[in-house]
């Protein structure tokens, strides 16, 4: 006689588990497992415990009564208990019941953990969610497990563990990607979005291209997803950016465009606008700016920031045009609306820039004034009084002041800016570069007293800088640095060495303090040739000259320091140094001034700069005639002195004082030979030159000609006596 199937269960259960079978045997014949709501929420670990395997079970007659005096109150029949093998059968079907009942109770509470941010619940919910879904279908390539492997996946995308990440997302894409269910499909495409935004972060950058392409096939005919579509096809157009690959990027872009809102529109255009700007496109990157200018308008608002930028960029084209007239008028009002807003100064200060370019080249310096002004004023309302921002554009004003003559007020500006950072604890090298700033300007104006007062103090300051005090650097400072004149020039390269060696990631910055402090050695050795102190000045020339070896300086300004350097050497009397110095700018000189086309062809500046350089060069050969005469090597001298006067008076004119200076220097050659009348000729050519330069008698050059012409006129005097 067969049994009953509640007999099948009794003949299995162990001892002591009589009530738990028998509320489960219950649940089963009243209630199908598969009808429980899924927000039910069962100790399923509990149960499972209680729960042997099937094969392991042995039933006792105590459970059997039960278990048909449950059935019987139902009005059931009597059953027989089942054999073993039938047995296994029914009861691995209710485990799987419990399985299914735990794992998705598991999963439900991983997600409910996630969404709270709870982290560690989340993954421990899932991992037995997971547990349980691969003990129930015995295999990994299931839709439950993939769902699981996309949330563990999710959990360490936010611990940024990006291994894990692509572990878990590789799990469940292939088996979301292989459903017949499209949402799967498009389950599968998020992931795959997802995996690729890893990859960007770890700048995979063709793998991460890869994933985006996979994402938008998979998500393409879903309308839920079209913003993630939308922005699928944007990364994959800056991964093409990145790449160099415009073309690629243009047709993603554009591609986005398809899914995209009307919202979103207006920021991919503007993209696409700074693509074809990058290109040199002028005339697509335009019309693609007025368009986003015409959208952004009337989304934001006539003075929304975006409108700012946009009104930036064309102004932007039509400056690379030369079309200055249209560039200002985009320029001031993306101005004027950055001054309304809080606007990222820096944006502000490049618009500004560009605005100073145009008026610069137009001669209008004081509309710049007023724009830096205007910018300083809202620097000052949103930064306050000292900040450095505030110190920058001070710094600005001060140069613009310069320009415009207004050498007070640019002392006045650089001085305050100098305050400002001295309060912020500023870089001190920033506040020696502020000092060599205002000592320019002093001697610019010929008050070479003033100029060397702040040229000292730079260099003090520069020299008593305490270590760390340079951007964090530590630097070897001597100990004492109230040296002589002579000796600071040799400690200032004695720093700028060390700070090559402690800050050398920091070399853009050091070359152009280097520069800067070669100038001012160059400048303060030209005061000191004018005070008689030789020797500071040789050693002020020395140093700036090595210091500006260290970097590109240009070579005009290399040129000059050498020259300045043969000139003090001379008044030395130290000849030959002179000379040697004297040669190498000459050579170069000439090197430089060789012409590659005829005066007739060149342009108008090109012009003026040949002129310039020839009167250098002739200045070089004025010099060379000095040393050489000094030397008594008076036939050299001659030669120096014949070049220069043909240069200058070619280039200058017969009537330039120049001209003159030459012709004296070559009668005084002449009186040294004892040909004197010839020296009285020469000399007399020269007089004649300072009239008709309308020089006075007071003149230097003309006491100069004029005591030698008395010499010469005693020399014959003598001469016609002895005959």
């Amino acid at each position: 006689m067969g049994k009953t199937s509640s007999e099948k269960v009794a003949t299995t259960t162990n001892p002591g588990e009589e009530d738990h079978v028998v509320s489960s045997v219950t649940s089963e014949e009243t209630t199908s497992h598969t009808s429980l709501p899924k927000h039910i929420y069962i100790d399923h670990e509990s149960e499972k415990a209680s729960m042997p395997e099937a094969k392991k079970l042995t039933a006792s007659k105590k459970t059997r009564k039960l278990m048909l005096k449950s059935l019987k109150k139902k009005g059931e029949p009597d059953v027989v208990l089942p054999n073993k093998s039938v047995e296994k059968a029914k009861l691995s079907e209710v485990t799987k019941k419990k399985l299914e009942s735990e794992a998705r109770m598991r999963f439900n509470l991983g997600v409910v953990n996630f969404k709270a941010g709870d982290l560690e619940s989340a993954e421990a919910n899932l991992t037995k969610s997971l547990e349980s879904r691969l003990s129930l279908h015995d295999v990994p390539d299931h839709i439950d497990v993939a769902l699981v492997h996309d949330k563990l996946g999710d959990i360490a995308l936010e611990r940024e563990d990006y291994d894990k990440v692509k572990l878990h997302y590789d799990s469940a894409i292939p088996v979301l990607r292989s459903s017949r269910d499209p949402k799967m499909k498009t389950l599968a495409g998020v992931i795959c979005m997802k995996k690729g935004n890893v990859l960007m972060k770890k700048k995979e950058r063709d793998d991460a291209l890869e994933c985006f392409r996979s994402s938008t096939r998979l998500m393409y005919n879903s309308e839920e997803n079209e913003g993630d579509v939308s922005q699928t096809f944007i990364k994959m157009g800056y991964l093409c950016l990145g790449k160099g690959d415009s073309e690629n990027a243009l047709k993603f872009f554009s591609e986005a465009m398809t899914y995209s809102s009307s919202a979103e529109e207006h920021s991919i255009w503007y993209i696409i606008a700074l693509i074809n700007l990058r290109k040199g496109e002028y005339d697509s990157a335009l019309t693609d700016f007025e368009r986003v200018l015409m959208m952004k308008r009337a989304i934001l608002g006539e003075k929304h920031p975006d409108v700012a930028t946009v009104l930036r960029h064309i102004g932007f084209i039509h400056f690379s045009r030369d079309n200055f007239d249209d560039a200002l008028k985009f320029y001031e009002e993306a101005l004027l609306i950055m001054t309304e807003n809080e606007f990222d100064l820096v944006e502000s200060f490049t618009v500004c820039s560009y605005i100073e370019d145009i008026y610069t080249k137009q001669g209008q310096l004081a509309q710049v004034l007023r724009w830096y002004k205007v910018l300083l004023s809202m620097t000052k309302k949103g930064l306050g009084q000292n900040h450095n921002e505030v110190a920058k554009i001070l710094h600005k004003l001060g140069n613009i002041y310069v320009s415009m003559g207004s050498d007070e007020l640019a002392i006045k500006s650089f001085m305050k800016e100098g305050k400002i950072r001295s309060k912020n604890g500023g870089d001190p090298v920033r506040a020696v570069m502020i000092l060599f700033r205002v000592a320019t300007i002093y001697r610019s104006k010929g008050a070479f007293d003033d100029a060397l007062t702040f040229y000292e103090e730079a260099i003090d300051k520069l020299l008593s800088v305490n270590d760390d005090d340079v951007n964090g650097s530590t630097v070897v400072v001597p100990e004492h640095y109230d040296l002589d004149i002579c000796e600071k020039p040799k400690q200032c390269e004695e720093w700028l060495l060390m700070q090559d060696h402690q800050r050398p990631g920091d070399n853009k910055y050091i070359s152009v303090f280097r520069r800067e402090v070669g100038d001012a050695l160059n400048d303060m050795g030209n005061i000191y040739v004018g005070r008689k102190l030789y020797q500071a000045a040789i050693a002020c020339y020395e140093s700036s000259l090595r210091i500006k070896s260290k970097v590109r300086s240009e070579i005009d300004e290399q040129l000059k320091t050498t020259f300045n350097l043969g000139r003090a050497l001379f008044q030395m009397d130290l000849f030959e140094k002179s000379r040697k110095c004297l040669e190498i700018v000459l050579r170069f000189q000439k090197e430089k001034g060789s012409l590659e086309k005829s005066v007739e062809e060149m342009t108008r500046s090109q012009k003026k700069q040949y002129r310039r350089n020839q009167v250098e060069v002739a200045s070089t050969l004025d010099m060379l005639g000095k040393v050489c005469f000094k030397e008594k090597n008076y036939v050299n001298a001659m030669e120096y002195y014949l070049d220069a006067y043909g240069i200058r008076k070619q280039v200058l004119g017969e009537d330039h004082p120049i001209v003159g200076k030459s012709l004296h220097g070559m009668a005084l050659v002449f009186y040294n030979r004892c040909q004197y009348k010839d020296a009285q000729r020469l000399c007399k050519n020269a007089l004649e030159v300072y009239d008709r330069a309308q020089l006075e008698s007071c003149h230097i050059l003309v006491k100069e000609a004029g005591m030698t012409m008395e010499n010469i006129d005693v020399k014959l005097s003598k001469n016609s006596n002895t005959l």
